[in-house]
């Protein structure tokens, strides 16, 4: 019995710790596209369709926005400022955890 509770709560540990990030990826994203949102709606209102393969061409924009956005921040990452960011970022916040 008592191995059966370690492994129950074992599991129930390993599942929050493996869904918490999820999650917050989760919620950081639909935020993310909802801000590129407002941004992709003008975009879209010029394109002469309404939608691809029944996703909204504002929708595709939108993700567009985003991955131009990481695209920069990725080459700004690659730069000298950059890279004393990210290790700053690193060694004082994600460090604590």
């Amino acid at each position: 019995m008592n191995s059966l509770n370690s492994f129950l709560k074992a599991t129930l540990v390993g599942g929050l710790v493996f869904l918490v990030p999820v999650v917050l990826v989760a919620l950081v994203l639909r935020h993310a596209l909802q801000f590129a949102a407002k941004i992709a709606q003008p975009i879209a209102a010029v394109l002469p369709v309404d939608q691809v393969g029944g996703v909204a061409v504002a929708s595709l924009v939108a993700v567009a926005v985003l991955l131009l956005i990481a695209f920069a921040a990725g080459i700004v990452s690659r730069t000298g400022p950059g890279r004393r960011v990210t290790h700053w970022f690193e060694e004082s916040i994600l460090g604590g955890m």
